[in-house]
């Protein structure tokens, strides 16, 4: 496998992986509108990408870092988030999802309800609105509490930033001034990306 650079409106499918770096984000959209946001030094695995009966399946991995995501409800259908130590089970959503680099996942839900259980199994605690819940390795999760108002605040403040209309506007103005001669890089622009996932899609691996 190899890191290429994204592009906007390219395309994943199973086992693509997106990765941000420092002051980068990304945003990923799926065929039913579900949006994910990928914020900066995290990486986002597509694990499912899966169509039964009309009813789509589709799974990602958070590999390190943090998402935001937004969920659309479609009857029959599932969306799940892994982490090597929890599964959130989303049922139409908008939430928040950070792995640190020693593996503790923390999800805080916007509107809507996750279901979050750890990979080692054992029970599920339902995350309402304005709640987080933490999973530790090899621990369940925790019982679900209020977020405080500074962390209700980021959330709401992330939930609302406009990653696509940035990037497009970058785009433009990338295309108008070339890089050499403005003595820009994909760093100093603070590269914002967006991909769309395809059931039927190209794969590749985008850095």
């Amino acid at each position: 496998q190899s890191w290429v650079e994204a592009t906007f409106g390219a395309a994943l499918e199973v086992s693509d992986r997106v990765a941000t770096g420092a002051e980068s984000k990304a945003e990923v959209e799926f065929e039913d509108g579900s949006v994910v946001k990928v914020e900066e030094n995290s990486i986002l695995e597509i694990s499912r990408l899966d169509s039964q009966g009309g009813a789509r399946q589709t799974g990602v991995r958070n590999v390190t870092g943090s998402i935001f995501a937004n969920i659309k409800r479609v009857a029959g259908g599932t969306f799940e988030v892994r982490s090597t130590t929890a599964v959130a089970a989303i049922r139409g959503t908008s939430f928040g999802h950070t792995v640190s680099a020693t593996g503790l996942t923390s999800v805080k839900v916007l509107q809507g309800v996750v279901g979050v259980r750890s990979v080692a199994g054992g029970r599920e605690v339902l995350v309402q609105p304005g709640q987080k819940t933490q999973v530790a390795q090899n621990r369940q999760p925790t019982t679900p509490d209020a977020m405080s108002r500074e962390e209700m605040t980021g959330l709401v403040n992330w939930a609302r930033e406009d990653i696509k209309s940035e990037m497009e506007q970058r785009s433009r103005i990338r295309r108008a001034t070339p890089r050499a001669a403005a003595g820009l890089s994909s760093e100093n622009l603070g590269l914002i990306l967006i991909v769309l996932v395809s059931l039927f899609s190209v794969g590749a691996i985008f850095a």
